[in-house]
């Protein structure tokens, strides 16, 4: 009887520990996640491939571009918030802004090539400037 009820007490605690762990592990952030600028660009990522998803043929290259793109926004931007000094930080912020005018420019290619409508090029946009916006204040606020 008494090993029956160690092993309860034993899966009870083993419970416990592992409810506690999942809700700690839930709430956990990195520094990259808590910001604005990271959430909307994971925003413009997805939408990225949404919007691009039909492209093949002699497009499939600026497919290509623009995804990878998008990604350099979002992970250049995660390294940067990783770094210690302030000067690496704004590098980085700044790489991430440089990939948002590249994901820019790409959109109006494809626009200007008929493979992309107005508006989903100005919604991919608008994302952009906010992005961009964001991202300039973060780099100049670096020590």
């Amino acid at each position: 009887m008494h090993e029956h009820e160690d092993v309860h007490e034993h899966e009870d605690v083993h419970g416990l520990i592992t409810n506690i762990f999942r809700e700690n592990v839930m709430n956990v952030m990195l520094d990259h996640e808590k910001l604005d600028v990271y959430q909307v660009a994971l925003e413009f990522c997805v939408w990225t491939y949404g919007a691009v998803s039909g492209l093949k043929g002699d497009y499939f290259d600026a497919r290509n571009q623009i995804i990878r793109a998008a990604h350099s926004i979002v992970l250049n931007l995660a390294e940067g918030c990783g770094r210690i000094s302030g000067a690496e930080r704004r590098h980085f912020f700044y790489i991430s802004r440089g990939s948002s005018f590249e994901s820019a420019a790409v959109l109006d290619i494809l626009h200007r090539m008929n493979q992309l409508s107005t508006e989903p090029r100005d919604q991919g946009k608008a994302l952009l400037v906010r992005i961009s916006a964001m991202l300039t204040k973060l780099a100049r606020n670096q020590r």
